[in-house]
């Protein structure tokens, strides 16, 4: 059964569906699981646990290929989370042949999972989804440039969360309520208690939208006519307020090994934990999946200076 998000999409927001395949499963019924979409083509050796190889350009055998995400708590998920996280993944690093990420394990070329290092877990706000596949590295940059306006347009409209003196709110506030696994990744899924995600989704869908007005009126396009790039972005949103701590680079050799750690998870890890995670949001260049990427000005496009 698909969920829908709380946010009800207008026509430039699209709901993502990316986490629909997770499902509550028991021991008593295995999953048929498969490799995850977002890892095709990928070089395992990019995902090792501190190694970053990108190839800005692209070639013929890995074609230029970004996300441009809006993510919450990366890199500042509280330290108070980061044991029992551990203890979770360390637990998950039994249950598969090789891994990437939270610990290489096995031959590196030839992965299950990659298990996310605990700075590596966020929580998407919103995801910018060119319509048309960028032709060359200066339809790139454009593109960044313009979501780095949306961006910060966006923190400054008068409907983003602040505080009762005006400044900028230090919060959001989530609350696990499952640790689920699916066919193709496991995910941490969270309630979000304050508000603020939503208010923060619309206002950058609303600075989008004023950013293309905007952007035709420059270029003297009416409508739809000559639309380019930048015209035609539009914003997803997860279906699910979550974070992401597995993805499968192929199905997994030991399946019901896998669902008994999981229903032991549920019963005494994690579960129903609550943290505090700053508002500070950053716009990224997700060039390597899983946001395994550098924190540097060629990444973090917005927002760098919150870095922690």
């Amino acid at each position: 059964m698909q969920k829908t998000s709380s946010l009800p999409p207008p026509p430039a927001m699209i709901v993502s569906r990316n986490v629909s395949d997770c499902v509550n499963s028991t021991a008593h019924e295995i999953l048929e699981f498969e490799a995850d979409p977002d890892l095709n083509n990928v070089n395992p050796s990019s995902l090792r646990d501190g190694i970053y190889q990108v190839d800005v350009n692209g070639s013929a055998e890995h074609p230029l290929r970004f996300g441009l995400p809006v993510v919450a708590g990366w890199r500042s998920f509280p330290s108070s989370l980061e044991p029992s996280y551990n203890e979770l993944a360390t637990d998950a690093l039994e249950c598969f042949t090789a891994t990437t990420g939270f610990r290489v394990s096995g031959e590196v070329s030839e992965p299950e999972a990659h298990i996310y290092p605990f700075e590596d877990l966020h929580v998407t706000v919103v995801t910018f989804r060119p319509l048309l596949k960028p032709k060359s590295t200066e339809e790139v940059d454009a593109i960044k440039k313009f979501c780095w306006r949306v961006a910060d347009g966006a923190v400054r409209r008068r409907d983003w969360p602040k505080s009762i003196d005006g400044e900028v709110s230090p919060k959001l506030c989530f609350r696990m309520k499952q640790i689920r696994l699916g066919k193709r990744n496991a995910i941490l899924k969270w309630e979000e208690l304050t508000g603020n995600l939503n208010i923060m989704r619309r206002c950058l869908r609303e600075e989008l939208e004023a950013q293309k007005r905007m952007h035709n009126m420059q270029n003297g396009r009416i409508g739809g006519d000559g639309a380019d790039a930048l015209s035609q972005l539009t914003l997803t949103v997860p279906d699910l307020v979550h974070s992401t701590f597995i993805r499968f680079w192929k199905a997994p050799s030991m399946p019901g090994k896998i669902q008994l750690m999981f229903e032991k998870a549920r019963k005494d890890r994690i579960l129903h934990a609550k943290i505090d995670v700053d508002l500070n949001i950053k716009l990224v260049c997700e060039d390597i999946p899983c946001m395994h990427i550098p924190v540097d000005y060629d990444h973090v496009l917005w927002g760098l200076d919150q870095c922690v």
